[in-house]
């Protein structure tokens, strides 16, 4: 009896120690979540009345551009399950350049760097009265088209450990801050050797383990990475699309 009174007493210890540990662990995440709330909203606070300003210079100078603020959200994959969606969100300024039919998007640094020019363009023609005409390359308004991120999916490795491909339809998760969807990315990767030959009978024997801590202390092993295809990307930015990939620590 009075083992199974110590064993109830280890248990219930145990019980409150992990609760505590959750509350705390919860409560870090609460103050993560409102410092970064707090951080956003004071650069909005900053920002907001610079891209009123710019949508107003252009107004004045007859430009078919429109100036609005957009919130992204940077997924981390390699935070612990449940805090992926827990990233830095970014403020970046998006401009509409109806006069060439596209549009793109300025961190808040280089909107910044722009409205310095904006302005010195909006006093000369106060001093003057017309209208500058200004090269394209010279044009604080202007920029040619980049590449956009429309959103990010994730893919995990383990199968290697054990010289499998994987293949997967990948939700392509938007960074708009809303937790939806910008399509779907169907990719994969396959074991090879050195050369890129992805013939089992060609692969290296010192990697077909049993366990994947046999794997420790070895090197070199490859596999390759494909992008078979892209479904439902969102209209409008679905031009040239072109998939970019970065491993854990890098």
């Amino acid at each position: 009896m009075e083992a199974e009174v110590e064993r109830q007493r280890l248990e219930q210890e145990q019980m409150e120690s992990d609760k505590v540990a959750k509350m705390l662990a919860e409560s870090i995440r609460q103050k993560t979540l409102q410092a970064e709330y707090n951080r956003v909203e004071k650069q909005l606070n900053e920002i907001l009345p610079l891209v009123n300003e710019a949508n107003l210079a252009a107004a004045e100078l007859s430009r078919d551009i429109k100036f609005n603020t957009k919130m992204v959200k940077r997924l981390d994959p390699f935070l612990k399950d449940g805090q992926m969606s827990q990233g830095k969100t970014d403020i970046l300024v998006k401009v509409e350049n109806n006069e060439d039919d596209y549009f793109y998007e300025w961190p808040a640094e280089k909107f910044h760097n722009r409205l310095y020019m904006i302005r010195e363009i909006l006093e000369e023609f106060f001093d003057s009265g017309e209208l500058p005409n200004t090269d394209k390359n010279e044009d604080p308004f202007w920029d040619p088209p980049n590449p956009l991120l429309i959103g990010q999916s994730f893919l995990q490795l383990e199968p290697l450990g054990l010289q499998f491909e994987n293949t997967l339809d990948a939700v392509i998760l938007s960074i708009d801050g809303q937790g939806g969807k910008s399509g779907q990315l169907t990719i994969g990767y396959r074991p090879c050797n050195e050369e890129g030959d992805t013939d089992e009978d060609k692969l290296s024997d010192e990697f077909m383990v049993d366990d994947v801590m046999e794997l420790v202390g070895k090197k070199d092993l490859f596999f390759v990475v494909y992008v078979k295809q892209a479904v439902d990307l969102p209209e409008g930015a679905c031009t040239n699309p072109f998939v970019t990939y970065q491993f854990k620590f890098e």
